[in-house]
């Protein structure tokens, strides 16, 4: 069993151990080291069931019982997930960066951060509630206005890079025609 959720150290880390009031969890679980807590949570994962967790914990679970599990499994537990899907998201973007700057691929770059930027854009609204979406923009519309505008801006630029990127095929191609037939072109000057 891999234990070891944690990212590489230079790649970002996302941590959501807050509650969404701003209160941490004050339950036994919670109250552990985080290295038993993130145990706790793989076994969960794992599909372990709760005396075989226990059993695993040992000393650091003497004072926990099942209730305490469970009670784990219904919150800290639903913000592990969501933490490590926010580090594995945030993983791939630093890894995609990476490879852009690193690679011979520099001419994408600009595809690759609008394709980020929707991907943001998309992650947060999808984990937004609806009749939060409803609510802000009762309170605020210009703020609804700014993100229609980023959105058509978004595609207005994916639109541009498209195009730039088919003009690009299109050069290529014609030099790579030039090369293959190097008599045509001076015939069809003539």
């Amino acid at each position: 069993m891999n234990t070891d959720t944690n990212p590489t150290p230079s790649a970002p880390v996302a941590t959501t151990s807050l509650l969404g009031s701003g209160r941490r969890r004050t339950g036994k679980v919670a109250r552990l080291p985080k290295q038993v807590r993130d145990r706790i949570s793989q076994m969960l994962h794992d599909g372990r069931t709760y005396p075989k967790i226990l059993e695993a914990i040992g000393d650091d679970a003497r004072h926990l019982t099942e209730m305490n599990i469970s009670s784990w499994k219904k919150g800290g537990y639903q913000d592990w997930l969501r933490e490590n899907k926010e580090n594995d998201l945030l993983r791939l973007k630093y890894d995609l960066a990476l490879k852009l700057v690193n690679g011979k691929e520099g001419d994408k770059i600009h595809q690759a951060t609008v394709q980020v930027a929707a991907a943001n854009m998309i992650h947060l609204l999808v984990d937004l509630d609806p009749s939060s979406h409803l609510e802000a923009l009762q309170k605020s519309p210009q703020d609804f206005l700014r993100l229609l505008n980023v959105t058509a801006r978004l595609a207005d630029s994916g639109i541009k890079s498209e195009c730039h990127d088919m003009i690009k095929s299109a050069h290529a191609l014609q030099v790579a025609r030039q090369k293959s037939n190097p008599g045509t072109e001076s015939a069809q000057r003539a």
